[in-house]
């Protein structure tokens, strides 16, 4: 793929900031826990070799990948770090009323996958040469205007001029405040009772969450050093951070709260760890607008407001930090 602005655009890129040909990498799987830097991966494609990297083998006979693991298993390496990343949100439901989907683009369920834009066949083949003009596998029409910052050459395969808009999938309520329902079912497979006060344990999220806000976030800048996201709280921390919902950010929790939480071993509600205790996108960043749910409910602690017609979320200094580390 093509090198393209710095600028990202984000959501109304759909698609035309393709990743650069020299940064193109794949790798087999995600570790359990991540690196403190980022490696980049060997780059399968276009290499007969490197079938096994992204295939079962049975003998030397790369196997079949089911249409609902493909975009899990390209995300898990094309997330920005170990390679790089798209620009164009996957899972997205798509009107066919709307947008002019060309005839074999595929789409998973309804939902823009990676592979309705990318056309893998081209380069699953013994004798698949790189090629020069279209080294990304894009389907279709794949010029793009490199001295435009729009480049919008190829979103016009699917795209009229005039739908060129961002799409916000945080922007939840209308303005009765009533729910969007379209906007829900972006990131989850149905529409979630709002009425409890407690998580329920199931989101029931279209796939992994990491994949998923990486789908359209595919960067991240982290405060300190190295990803927070994977790693696993201790004892210690987890006590602190149950004193601090306690508390509130603007309070001090004492040691003696916080050791007496430690000794009743108690965990945090509201800010949310992954079922395996490790950070998770949603530790830090609430999805949700505010006034979705409940007041005083997990799910409604730290939603995010809304500022000129943009969802802001509180996570935006280091002292943020607070909740979790004790300075």
């Amino acid at each position: 793929m093509w090198e393209w602005a710095s600028t990202r655009l984000g959501w109304s890129a759909v698609a035309a900031a393709m990743l650069s040909a020299l940064a193109l990498l794949a790798c087999a799987a995600v570790a359990e826990g991540p690196p403190s830097t980022a490696q980049a991966v060997v780059n399968p494609h276009w290499d007969a070799a490197q079938c096994g990297v992204c295939h079962k083998m049975s003998g030397d006979k790369p196997q079949p990948i089911a249409a609902r693991d493909v975009d899990t298993l390209c995300l898990s390496c094309h997330d920005g770090q170990r390679a790089s990343a798209e620009s164009h949100p996957i899972a997205r439901p798509v009107d066919e009323k709307q947008y002019k989907i060309p005839q074999g683009w595929p789409l998973e369920e309804g939902r823009l996958g990676c592979v309705s834009c990318h056309d893998v066949q081209l380069h699953c083949s013994t004798t698949a040469q790189r090629q020069s003009f279209n080294m990304s596998f894009l389907r279709g029409r794949v010029e793009l205007d490199l001295s435009s910052r729009k480049g919008q050459d190829f979103c016009v395969n699917c795209h009229a001029p005039q739908q060129f808009e961002k799409f916000d999938p945080h922007l939840m309520l209308d303005a009765m405040g009533g729910v969007v329902e379209e906007r829900c079912l972006f990131c989850h497979t149905k529409v979630l009772d709002r009425s409890p006060m407690q998580r329920s344990g199931d989101a029931a999220l279209r796939m992994d969450q990491a994949a998923l806000c990486g789908s359209c976030h595919q960067t991240h800048k982290d405060i300190f050093n190295g990803p927070h996201r994977g790693l696993k709280a201790n004892d210690t921390m987890l006590a602190y951070m149950r004193a601090r919902e306690v508390v509130g950010l603007m309070g001090q929790p004492s040691d003696a709260l916080i050791k007496q939480i430690a000794a009743a071993h108690a965990r945090p509600t509201k800010l949310y760890l992954g079922p395996d205790g490790a950070v998770a996108c949603a530790s830090c960043h609430n999805p949700h607008e505010d006034g979705l749910f409940k007041p005083g409910s997990d799910l409604a602690y730290r939603s995010m407001h809304i500022v000129a017609g943009r969802p802001v979320s509180p996570v935006h200094n280091a002292e943020f930090c607070r909740y979790c580390h004790h300075f």
